[in-house]
């Protein structure tokens, strides 16, 4: 694990899109960019509505949806992620970044900082995020296209309880609470 790399805990924040809880998850934490996991968390598809526009009062279950489970690698100019959801209309219409949670939900994740200064790149986010991941090692992580993706699509990279970090201590307890949540 990169040496600037921290396990954290946070809640995001519901009702307004996924992309701007992601945004106040990173100012909160001092984060440049992160490997978090959703896990249970309904979700509304609201579409066309501004971002800073109320959630009605009165929704219709094509409206409404839950995220079972979702890994996401995100920085602030790009996201990718890999999960299961279901639509409450039985739809199967994608899950977007501009798709809300319909209340806040607990996350777990391992989150990078001053990422530039650390690999000496002066690139875009999504470019740096993929030397994040690459100095990571296949540990933690996910192969997917961006946006947000069924499981189907790619492959995401876990550390197992037994896996040792690069100096021989064993996994945190919160590294572990996060493999667990992706196996619910």
């Amino acid at each position: 694990m990169p040496p600037d790399a921290r396990f954290f805990e946070d809640i995001l924040d519901g009702y307004v899109p996924l992309r701007i809880s992601l945004r106040q998850c990173f100012a909160r934490n001092g984060m440049d960019a992160a490997f978090l996991v959703i896990t249970q968390a309904p979700v509304l598809h609201l579409p066309g509505r501004a971002p800073d526009a109320p959630v009605p009062l009165r929704l219709g279950d094509e409206v409404s949806g839950l995220i079972r489970r979702l890994a996401v690698i995100t920085s602030h100019s790009s996201t990718s992620g890999l999960g299961e959801w279901r639509w409450q209309d039985g739809a199967r219409r994608a899950l977007s970044e501009d798709d809300r949670l319909a209340e806040p939900a607990f996350v777990r994740g391992l989150g990078w900082c001053r990422m530039a200064a650390r690999t000496g790149e002066d690139t875009g986010h999504t470019t740096q995020v993929k030397t994040c991941w690459t100095v990571a090692g296949q540990d933690w992580g996910l192969s997917a296209p961006p946006g947000l993706s069924p499981l189907s699509k790619g492959t995401v990279h876990l550390a197992t309880p037994r896996h040792l970090p690069s100096d021989g201590t064993p996994l945190p307890p919160i590294a572990r609470a996060l493999i667990e949540d992706w196996h619910l």
